[in-house]
């Protein structure tokens, strides 16, 4: 329960807020109950006045924190605890915290000095002053934000300086700068006289040289050095030392045209290697970024070119459950062991089995990788080019195409031409070189993109992931061709048609029953009756046929594929829409799909076929209804569920309620 005010009277500002919580741990138990209730309160206070040219400001506020009060939703700044140095520490007591600011504003110079004070009883007791200031001169600009911290426990006493600085020097057309960023951390255990391990000290500068800010083309070259400490016989020891160098430019021609790119050299020294697990290092980095547009906009294209180099840890994963629904993965033991193993993990197609995620974490062993990344998008639409064509411009301003390409590529090969090649594929790479690489390619070819009446879709799909695990590769490929086709028989119905061919392809290392090359096809057919912008059903046909192919050879994994399972399904369906003004939306589907699968149920391939269902006759239905309740409160409730012939029927529901500020 929380009660706050505010009063302004003059040049003066003054608030206040109270608040009392109730936590009870055992909250049907009377057990315990004495530390129930919490309590809060602040109060702060602001002057501003004129004095000559300048805006004088002077404050001061107090804050109490009873040990029982607890926060729902955060309270104090992110900032707080870092600023105080309580990241690993927890206040058990009472708290007080007093401040004062003094401030000072004019066109030239603004000055604010802010002393606190924060006291937990024995926990904790600081001093913490934070001094900023802001000068601009005719050619100067200098920036600076400091903060110290002096504070003691029963276990330990703290001196935490940092600050940021900039400088600037403006000589026309050419800016002078320089800028560091400085944090000593020196926390000492009290009973032992000694610096703890979590005390650092690190020094981070550049000098650099640009064009001002308001210029339309921009350029920036700089030098950059970071010296990290750490603790070694009660003193901070130099580590590591790091220098960049580099640029960059923006050259902005048109608003058809612009490009951006930025080039820097990294270099990691190791002063002593038994102070950090890094190791030295020479690493590059180099983008460029392009957009341009030609004749009205007709085409369009946008390029994003990135290559580096540097040291990588080799990866591994896990899966670690989180609350139910809340997930990507669910688990299926295959084996029927009950023991959680990593090849039993597959992408939850129900929002009920999503209850683990994955996660990726580094190993100590390390690799010299060489970097690729590509993307360019085109977009061709001749309409653009003619306002009202004919003949045999007519026919070619129906068409329009988009393409999509996109490559990350990370290897070990020390090959500049190679590395340098954005097109070179998993299959011109040797295993023993490859880190990883994902590629894919999209082409979609429209004639009556925006037509009312007709229109159809043609695309080719290809996306492509290796990746090299502690274990070995993973490798997953997938391949399709789809055919949309869109008629609007009049303004209430509209038939649509999907038709799509593609194949699957799972390899791994380490994992055998994790492979798989699936070759698919679906045909798609679509009703709908729409009745103005309320109301819209739709009933839907939907036949599939999978086959994993058990004739192939793969030779960069060694590999003969031996699967013969194959698939049929059906499935008929309605679905429907209710919106009605200031009451919401009602959305609902209800289906019937018939499996006819001739191979084991309980396997990677079987889910992958089955699509998370089972093999005869199954049902799937669900309910979605959003609302927005006054002007920034929006509830939204679902309700799912599926039932087969063998297993028992599943259902799951929710409510989420969002606050939009």
């Amino acid at each position: 329960y929380t009660f706050s005010g505010d009063f302004k009277s003059g040049g003066n500002q003054l608030s206040f807020e109270t608040a009392v919580t109730n936590y009870d741990k055992n909250t049907f138990s009377s057990f315990d109950a004495t530390d129930n209730i919490g309590s809060a309160a602040k109060v702060d206070w602001l002057n501003e006045s004129k004095k000559s040219k300048s805006l004088l400001k002077v404050g001061a506020g107090l804050e109490f924190w009873n040990r029982n009060f607890k926060e729902i939703e955060r309270v104090r700044s992110v900032e707080f605890y870092r600023d105080w140095n309580l990241l690993s520490s927890n206040l058990t007591e009472d708290q007080i915290s007093v401040y004062g600011v003094l401030g000072i504003e004019n066109k030239a110079l603004k000055i604010t000095h802010k002393t606190s004070l924060l006291n937990s009883g024995t926990s904790f007791n600081g001093w913490y002053h934070q001094f900023k200031s802001n000068v601009n001169m005719k050619k100067w600009s200098i920036d600076y934000n400091g903060r110290l911290l002096n504070s003691e426990s029963v276990a330990n006493e703290t001196n935490f300086y940092r600050h940021k600085g900039v400088v600037k020097y403006d000589l026309g057309k050419v800016v002078l700068g320089y800028k560091d960023d400085f944090e000593n951390n020196l926390k000492a255990d009290i009973s032992t006289d000694s610096l703890q391990k979590v005390a650092y000290r690190f020094y981070e500068y550049e000098y650099f040289i640009q064009n001002p800010d308001s210029s339309k083309n921009k350029y920036r070259l700089f030098y950059n050095q970071r010296n990290d400490y750490v603790p070694i016989s009660n003193n901070l020891t130099l580590a590591t030392v790091g220098q960049s160098y580099g640029g960059s430019f923006e050259w902005y021609q048109s608003n058809n045209f612009n490009l951006k790119s930025t080039t820097a050299l990294r270099r990691l020294y190791i002063r002593d290697q038994s102070l950090t697990t890094n190791k030295a290092d020479n690493s590059l980095l180099n983008r460029i970024e392009y957009q341009l547009k030609l004749f009205k906009g007709m085409i369009r294209t946008q390029s994003f070119y990135e290559v580096g180099s540097g040291l990588e840890s080799k990866k591994e994963y896990t899966f670690l459950e989180v609350a139910a629904g809340q997930g990507t993965y669910t688990w299926k033991d295959y084996n029927g062991n009950g023991i959680k193993e990593i090849d039993e993990f597959e992408i939850a197609l129900f929002q009920d089995q999503a209850n683990f995620i994955k996660v990726f974490f580094p190993t100590n062993e390390y690799v010299q990788t060489f970097s690729n990344q590509f993307n360019q998008n085109l977009f061709l639409s001749p309409s653009l080019l003619w306002k009202n064509p004919d003949g045999f411009k007519k026919i070619v301003s129906r068409f329009s195409d988009q393409v999509a390409y996109r490559i990350d590529r990370k290897t070990t090969q020390n090959d500049l031409n190679k590395n340098l090649n954005p097109f070179l594929g998993e299959f011109q790479i040797a295993d023993s070189n490859l880190i990883s690489i994902n590629n894919s390619l999209r082409n979609s070819l429209f004639f009556n993109r925006t037509a009312k009446v007709f229109g159809a879709e043609f695309t080719y799909q290809n996306v492509e992931g290796k990746t090299l695990l502690t274990n070995g590769l993973e490798s997953r490929t997938n391949e399709s061709y789809t055919t949309k086709l869109r008629l609007n028989v009049n303004s209430n119905f509209s038939l649509t048609n999907q038709y799509i061919v593609g194949n699957k392809i799972n390899l791994s290392d380490f994992f055998n029953r994790r492979d798989y090359q699936i070759d698919y096809f679906t045909v798609e057919p679509k009703l709908t009756y729409q009745l103005g912008t309320s109301f819209r059903i739709a009933t839907f046909f939907k036949y599939q046929e999978k086959e994993n192919n058990g004739t192939l050879t793969f030779n960069d994994f060694g590999k003969v594929l031996t699967g013969d399972e194959k698939v049929f399904l059906s499935t008929i369906g309605l679905e429907g829409r209710l919106a009605a003004l200031d009451k919401g939306n009602l959305t609902a589907t209800v289906s019937y799909i018939n499996i006819n699968y001739n191979g084991n149920n309980n396997s990677p391939v079987a889910f992958e076929l089955l699509e998370g269902l089972q093999n005869g006759n199954n049902a799937t239905w669900s309910v979605f209804y959003q609302r927005t309740l006054a002007n920034n409160l929006q509830i939204d409730i679902s309700y799912n569920g599926r039932a087969s012939e063998t297993f028992k029927t599943i259902h799951s529901g929710g409510v989420q309620v969002r606050a939009f500020f």
